[in-house]
């Protein structure tokens, strides 16, 4: 009876040992796929953390809240604009998906809201409540926050590259997901 044990110890030490090398890998539970349900890494705008995602999204699509408000079943494909010019608009729109809900099924989600123009001007708001309550939808809906940010770039505006950083938090897992994008005014 020794022998069966030392041999069965054997065995389940190389499983234990794949189990806690691939622990992070399996702590992941949300990734992004592409249209063929085939994941795609990690970008500065669109990443996940411990099982939450997040997305920020410059759009020129001026019918981007209809595209939104469509049936669960139709998935929404946005414009996204890396060069605007003087008169046009765009959109700022975030994104959360999965996130944590409290034993009473509610979700707490803030945002760390920041622009940088290219004269190097900030402008920053901090602890801005983007998603609360009790939400519509499974766990892996995705969710577009309350930070929704029209901008028209003016004659006095300063042309070139405009930076929009936006630190998506969770406050419920705590998980903390920082996400940049950026577009350029001419």
């Amino acid at each position: 009876m020794r022998n069966i044990w030392r041999k069965a110890k054997i065995k389940i030490l190389p499983a234990l040992l794949f189990l806690a090398a691939s622990a992070p890998a399996l702590a992941q539970t949300w990734f992004w796929k592409d249209r063929h349900g085939n994941p795609i890494p990690d970008t500065p705008s669109q990443e996940s953390v411990n099982g939450v995602g997040a997305w920020l999204l410059v759009t020129s699509d001026e019918d981007w809240e209809a595209k939104w408000n469509t049936p669960k079943e139709t998935i929404p494909s946005y414009t996204e604009a890396s060069t605007v010019t003087v008169g046009k608009h765009v959109f700022i729109l975030a994104f959360v998906a999965n996130p944590t809900r409290s034993s009473q099924g509610d979700v707490n989600v803030t945002c760390d809201f920041e622009t940088e123009r290219p004269n190097h001007v900030v402008t920053h708001q901090s602890d801005i409540e983007c998603l609360k309550g009790k939400p519509l939808g499974s766990e892996r809906t995705l969710y577009l926050t309350k930070q929704i940010v029209g901008f028209v770039g003016g004659k006095e505006d300063p042309k070139g590259k405009w930076i929009v950083r936006i630190t998506i938090k969770d406050l419920n897992r705590p998980v903390n997901i920082p996400l940049e994008t950026s577009f350029t005014l001419q």
